[in-house]
């Protein structure tokens, strides 16, 4: 056998090795496993951003996990995977498949472990039914004075949203009817769409939670919130790790679009396993992380395992979660209530629970009535409802406190027991529900630092006026709009809530802010035309088109989406240039439950153009009171995406996009005072310049005229996408730019530069549906060209992204020839730099589609004399 046969059937060894796991015998227990990947989500920048950290967490794992997908599903396909599931909170996998597919996901580079799903449940609990109710309130409510929350401040609860993973909930309990449960699904049985409990433990704990007074008895701590939610424990109050975890994903996005904040904002968790100490479960402590990252509070049960030390539950007892253990009427540690310390790699011992509220003879719902349930599952809830008690009662001042700040204020404020300071029989001690609230809210004056830099606008979030001179800003040169005359005048000493200015400061100047917060819905007058106006709110304000209300002088508020005749539905804010803050761009401000991935908040400190067509009032509500109102939207019915141009001076944009019903034909806001660029941008339909344009009807395909000019044709400009993330998948968008007919698919593309050239340069911008079929990569082979110089030439059926790389004949990289190079459909071809030595070689291409799957076509390549 020559040496050039014996390559060749080396080839083929290859390609049968890289094609597919080696055939197994199927495992006798069908286990879950969690394949478990390297990478993780960048969260730093979304803290306290439910939306953000989900679409954080969604790019990282689709983007990794795309190859395994595919793996999987060719395993499926061949009788090998039986189920798989991926899992984005914590970029894994869980996967049910033979032995042989295990151990090759175990070798694969982009895998950290792979591990098999344990056991979680709900820890054993008493309840003893109760004939009748006597009390007004229960006496565990009075205990941690949760009714002198509702009475001081006015709120209990109000439409905070509750996650609850349980073994279901009873929605037709009378304590719990009443639209309580906004939201279910159940992950035991999930064609189970109609909330049930056949255990009764979830529907007890819901009970402390929100639970009303239909028996004479008030026995819930937030009974004015909502409840998410998820069953992943059995009628035996079993269950494992990888439906938990898919529980856990699942509440942080109950309708599955990450731009709409629709999860839940504190979650109960009474339920875990035996301590895992000293090394954490890394699926657990990644999901309570990204729940942190996305501002959301979890309370977990410390366990029924006591009275000996070291008997703490997990997750509840890991560090990064926050754990609860029961007292009884006395005040006294629960006999079965589990106790720390537990000990974790790199942390050492630390003291566990965390807090103490009443687990002993807790009145609340349950099977075919009422029981008085036993165990730290029944202490849990009454720090989550307290969590929930000090969002509303926070939102109503305008405040939106983080996570840290929630347990600082509940650990700050317990009532000490045991012995002095934190121990591991109480924690810090019996958690007060009206003296956490006053920690956070209290009524006090606001006082927060606010530095000017650069050219942008400015406003006083505050209930009253206050002097630019107090501020620490008189030397800061301000200007107003005069809405009665259409043009800029100078800004007075004293500042207007409501109102918004444009400052222009050479240097940094950090204002001195203090006052009183604003606490109620605010109205803001407006004339006709443009209005530079603000939000006297310290928290953002969502532009929703439901919530926010528009009146006209003599008639009554209509909401905003349906107040046409009198405003127009949209608003401008305005976006400092990083590199130069004497630049920036205007940004659109819209409802994103209708026009998903637009800026959709006013936020404090801040100016924003709104324009309307008569005298009328703006009416914005106070921040967090519309959160349940926009979960109950739906979907979202379009899409938007913000195209910006940069150049040396300056940087501007658009918006394009689509809407199933009317359309928006937006024109720019005046220009700011003190601008100087000579960078323009613009869209153009029917010779009308625009700032934005969604055409109306959603599907289908659209075209776009841009319009790009700059003073000076030596300029370099360059057009990105940054949003592009937010637009569906299954949207193509493709940019041409009309004077080179170059193309470029922007999923594929950072960005697009050019010389200026000419005053104004054009570009067509194209949105279709996307081709869903597998890309097909043909025709494989080496070429010699009339050079003299090598090349890999293939054929792709339809344009993808694409990689190409020459390997040996036993799978190593001699050379990377492209990395993401945008391709289209037809006849590529790439050249291979540099000698080239005869002999037989193996020629990967991998094409990456817009939606993040991935094709690949692996071929021998011959390369004579």
């Amino acid at each position: 056998m020559s040496k050039r046969w014996r390559a060749l059937l080396g080839v083929v060894a290859v390609l049968a090795a890289l094609g597919g796991a080696r055939p197994g015998p199927a495992r006798a227990a069908d286990e879950t496993y969690l394949v478990r990947l390297r990478e993780r989500a960048p969260l730093g920048t979304a803290q306290g951003n439910p939306p953000a950290a989900k679409r954080a967490l969604l790019a990282t794992a689709r983007r990794a996990q795309a190859p395994l997908l595919a793996r999987l599903e060719h395993w499926r396909r061949a009788g090998k995977v039986r189920a798989y599931q991926p899992l984005w909170i914590i970029n894994a996998i869980s996967v049910r498949a033979d032995d042989d597919v295990l151990r090759a996901l175990r070798q694969h580079p982009a895998v950290a472990a792979v591990t098999p799903s344990l056991p979680v449940r709900v820890a054993p609990t008493r309840r003893t039914r109760v004939a009748a109710l006597a009390d007004t309130h229960a006496w565990n409510l009075r205990r941690i004075a949760a009714p002198l929350v509702w009475t001081e401040y006015g709120t209990r609860g109000d439409g905070i949203r509750i996650g609850v993973l349980d073994t279901g909930v009873d929605p037709t309990h009378p304590a719990l009817a009443g639209g309580k449960v906004v939201a279910w699904n159940d992950f035991v049985d999930p064609t189970n769409t109609t909330p049930l409990d056949p255990h009764g433990h979830g529907t007890m704990v819901c009970g402390t939670l929100v639970g009303g007074n239909a028996g004479g008895t008030a026995i819930g701590v937030a009974p004015d919130a909502h409840l998410i939610v998820a069953r992943m424990l059995d009628v035996a109050g079993n269950g494992g790790t990888a439906e938990t975890l898919a529980a856990m994903q699942w509440v942080m996005d109950p309708d599955g679009d990450p731009n709409t904040d629709d999860g839940a904002e504190v979650v109960n968790c009474s339920w875990g396993g035996p301590s895992n100490s000293p090394v954490m479960n890394a699926g657990f402590r990644d999901a309570i992380d990204a729940w942190r990252a996305a501002g959301i509070f979890a309370a977990f049960a410390v366990g029924n395992n006591g009275p000996a030390p070291r008997s703490t539950y997990s997750p509840g007892d890991y560090p990064n979660a926050f754990s609860v253990g029961a007292v009884d009427r006395a005040d006294v540690v629960a006999s079965m209530s589990s106790r720390g310390p537990t000990t974790w790699s790199g942390w050492g011992d630390i003291a566990k629970p965390d807090v103490s509220a009443p687990g002993e003879q807790v009145l609340t719902a349950g099977p075919g009535g009422y029981v008085l349930g036993t165990g730290s599952s029944h202490a849990c809830p009454h720090v989550t409802g307290t969590a929930a008690l000090i969002l509303a009662a926070a939102r109503a001042v305008g405040l939106r406190p983080t996570v840290d700040q929630i347990a600082t204020a509940l650990k700050r404020t317990a009532t000490d027991l045991g012995a002095p300071g934190t121990d591991n029989d109480y924690g810090v001690g019996l958690v007060n529900a009206r003296e956490a609230v006053r920690f956070l809210v209290g009524d006090r004056d606001v006082s927060t630092p606010v530095t000017l830099r650069g050219l942008g606008t400015f406003a006083v979030s505050l209930r009253a006026p206050v002097s630019r001179r107090a501020l620490g800003l008189a030397q800061v040169p301000m200007k107003r709009w005069d809405a009665a005359t259409q043009t800029y005048a100078e800004a007075a000493d004293t500042l207007t809530p409501g109102e918004g200015y444009w400052a222009l400061a050479e240097t940094a100047t950090a204002a001195g802010v203090s006052g009183r917060a604003q606490g109620d819905a605010a109205r803001i007058a407006l004339q006709p035309g443009w209005n530079l106006i603000s939000s006297p709110f310290l928290q953002p304000v969502a532009w929703d088109l439901d919530q926010i209300q528009v009146q006209p002088a003599g008639q009554a508020p209509r909401p905003l989406g349906q107040a046409g005749a009198l405003i127009h539905s949209y608003a401008w804010g305005w976006r400092q240039d990083e590199a130069n803050f004497r630049q920036g761009s205007y940004v659109l401000i819209y409802d994103s439950a209708v026009l998903p991935g637009v800026a959709h908040e006013l936020a404090p400190w801040e100016g924003y153009w709104v324009k309307a067509k008569s005298a009328c009032s703006l009416i914005l509500p106070v921040p967090g009171r519309n959160a349940v109102s926009r979960a109950r939207r739906g979907t979202a019915r379009g899409w938007s995406l913000r195209i910006q141009a940069q150049d040396r001076h300056a940087s501007r944009s658009v918006v394009i996009g689509a809407l199933s019903s009317q359309g928006l034909a937006v024109p720019p806001p005046p220009e700011p005072p003190a601008s100087h660029g000579r960078l323009s941008v613009g869209l153009e339909r029917a010779g009308m310049p625009l700032g934005v344009d969604v055409r109306a009807g959603g599907a289908g395909r659209w075209e776009w005229g841009l319009r790009v000019s700059t003073a000076d044709p030596a300029d370099t400009v360059t057009l990105t996408w940054p949003d592009l993330r937010a637009v569906p998948a299954e949207i193509t968008l493709t940019l041409e730019d009309t004077a080179t007919g170059r193309r470029r698919l922007l999923r594929n593309t950072p960005g697009y530069t050019f010389q200026a050239a000419a005053a104004v340069r054009r570009f067509r911008l194209i949105a279709e549906p996307q081709v869903t079929a597998p890309v097909r990569i043909t025709h494989l082979q080496v070429v010699t060209l009339r050079s003299g110089a090598r090349a890999l030439r293939f054929v792709l059926s339809s344009p993808a992204a694409v990689d190409v790389a020459v390997l040996t004949p036993t799978g190593r990289v001699l050379a990377v020839l492209a990395q993401g190079r945008a391709m289209t459909a037809g006849t590529n071809q790439v050249i291979w730099m540099g000698a080239v030595r005869p002999g037989i070689y193996l020629v990967r291409v991998t094409a990456t589609t817009e939606d993040g799957r991935v094709f690949q076509a692996l071929a021998p390549g011959v390369v004579a004399r």
